[in-house]
């Protein structure tokens, strides 16, 4: 993965933490969740481990924006926890990861 891809991840997710401040209320909101569901549709695609933790987060984003997060073990908070805070930092260290990877290989 080259600078770029890394660095418009990196762009996707901080547009990502804005969109999940903006959409901070859990309940039926279709925009909210289109809105969360195409910025994760930017992060898939250039490492299998990413798109991964990025569909975790379009997955739980349809249960947050939805009456169901109501019966979701840990409820709100939980799932806003793990889809706005959680996942993101899993892939933000994996981007490092392949951007220290991609260092090594350039030496």
């Amino acid at each position: 993965m080259d600078i770029e891809n890394t660095q418009r991840l990196r762009e996707t997710l901080k547009k990502l933490e804005e969109a999940f401040r903006r959409y901070n209320v859990p309940g039926k909101d279709q925009s909210a969740l289109r809105a969360i569901q195409q910025l994760c549709v930017g992060l898939k695609g250039e490492n299998d481990y990413i798109t991964e933790k990025a569909s975790r987060i379009a997955t739980l984003a349809g249960i947050y924006y939805s009456a169901r997060y109501e019966t979701h073990p840990g409820g709100e908070t939980d799932l806003m926890s793990e889809m706005s805070f959680q996942l993101p930092n899993v892939i933000r260290s994996q981007i490092s990861r392949l951007e220290r990877l991609q260092g090594d290989a350039e030496v």
